[in-house]
């Protein structure tokens, strides 16, 4: 394990997902509850598809250096990614929570 590879990719990783989480806040308001199409996806969205293969990378950084399988069901081996904006907030929630606390615990420090 790379804890210094983690502490980047947990860098990249939540500024992502802030904007992720704000963007379908916007999107759940300006969008009828019942039209699921028009929310955005997570490779196609114009403000996000630049930054799919920053946030999975990162994610898949923490995954796999702190061998997280029983804790984020990702197929890594496949690379299977999701594009879901919602389920992609939800495992990066579960990451960074995971990351943060190896990096407190290994002495970096709290991460900001």
């Amino acid at each position: 394990m790379n804890l210094e590879n983690v502490k980047v990719a947990f860098s990249l990783l939540r500024p992502l997902k802030d904007k992720a989480i704000k963007i379908l806040q916007e999107a759940e308001e300006e969008t009828d509850k019942e039209d699921a199409d028009d929310i955005p996806v997570l490779d196609t969205d114009e403000e996000l598809a630049g930054d799919y293969y920053i946030f999975w990378s990162a994610a898949l950084t923490i995954y796999k250096e702190l061998n997280l399988e029983n804790v984020v069901n990702l197929e890594c081996g496949t690379g299977a990614r999701t594009n879901d904006l919602e389920e992609s907030i939800m495992i990066a929630d579960k990451l960074l929570m995971v990351a943060e606390a190896y990096i407190n615990k290994a002495g970096y420090g709290h991460v900001i």
